[in-house]
């Protein structure tokens, strides 16, 4: 739970640009032209680290929903479902875990310049977690999912739904990172 708290504290609106830097330029004529220049490998970067930041925010605050309508479906449940909304809970958490240290606000693009490489590895570093996190939302979805096709009466009702949100929330992330979505199947 320390980690929600984090990210949503950390948490703030983020607007990026789509690659390119609009650039104005005036000639001795008195005119002005605009050109779009691509990015610098490093403002490329500071922009896929902002744009996963924003889409983890979002992601850890669909988590933290799905992880309060698991703990009241849990206290509401008994025998079975108990137990594997205690496993779904797990899930959950572990997944929030995952992605906590990532949804900051990246450094201005001189420091990401001056440690590219550095930057480059805490890239890869999300990848792996947002991938790692899809996995466990994705395990607690399909239990989720199967109490509420079994249960008529189960508290947790739309529970997987939220997972669901939470989900979308990491493929976007994991796509503004430059990422791909690892296959579970070994």
């Amino acid at each position: 739970m320390k980690w929600l708290i984090a990210i949503l504290f950390v948490g703030s609106l983020l607007v990026g640009c789509q690659g390119k830097t609009t650039v104005e330029k005036h000639t001795s004529s008195g005119t002005s032209e605009v050109t779009d220049t691509p990015m610098t490998p490093e403002a490329k970067l500071q922009e896929q680290l902002r744009s996963a930041a924003f889409q983890l925010n979002a992601a850890s605050e669909s988590i933290a929903e799905a992880l309060a309508k698991a703990t009241d479906a849990e206290s509401k449940s008994s025998g079975a479902v108990k137990e594997g909304l205690a496993e779904v809970l797990d899930f959950i958490d572990s997944a929030g875990a995952q992605i906590s240290d990532f949804a900051t606000d990246p450094p201005p693009v001189e420091e990401i310049k001056a440690k590219l490489a550095e930057y480059e590895a805490i890239r890869t570093k999300a990848i792996q977690a947002i991938n790692d996190s899809i996995h466990n939302l994705e395990d607690a979805q399909g239990i989720a999912s199967g109490f509420e096709e079994e249960n008529p009466n189960y508290a947790g009702k739309g529970l997987s739904d939220l997972i669901g949100v939470a989900v979308a929330d990491l493929k976007g992330a994991l796509e503004a990172l430059g990422g791909k979505l690892d296959s579970t199947e070994e």
